[in-house]
């Protein structure tokens, strides 16, 4: 039982680090005011599930990476294979979506080879809103 507690323990470290962007001044955290015990659950669910996601999001990427044996460009510009999707997003800020009313379609501008490969790495949904298939 005490083993089962320790190890417990020692992975609320990873769980703590997906919270630290609270601290991020992009985040804005400050900014947000709920008076409602309604509305603090609704904004910390909110949090939690976006929280979810981009845990998922990173680990798949990272699965991949290993996988194939293939790194991606860091901050620094060094190859490793433990990107952060923090990282990734704001690689692929300047991306566009294009949309056109008559033939009811839309077309994603801006996507460079880098961003291509990242998308390879990642599931059909993802490939399919990037019209990569």
């Amino acid at each position: 039982m005490q083993k089962y507690l320790f190890n417990c323990y020692k992975k609320q470290g990873k769980v703590e680090k997906g919270f630290r962007f609270l601290k991020d001044k992009q985040f804005m955290a400050s900014t947000i005011f709920v008076k409602k015990p309604e509305r603090v659950e609704a904004v910390l669910m909110i949090m939690t599930l976006s929280l979810l996601v981009y845990a998922s999001l990173e680990y798949e990427l990272r699965q991949a990476l290993v996988e194939q044996k293939i790194t991606l460009p860091n901050q620094n510009k060094k190859e490793v294979q433990n990107v952060t999707m923090r990282w990734v997003f704001a690689l692929f800020t300047g991306i566009h979506v294009l949309y056109t009313n008559e033939q009811n379609t839309y077309k994603i501008l801006n996507i460079k080879p880098l961003h291509q490969k990242i998308i390879q790495l990642l599931n059909q949904n993802i490939k399919y809103y990037y019209k990569t298939e």
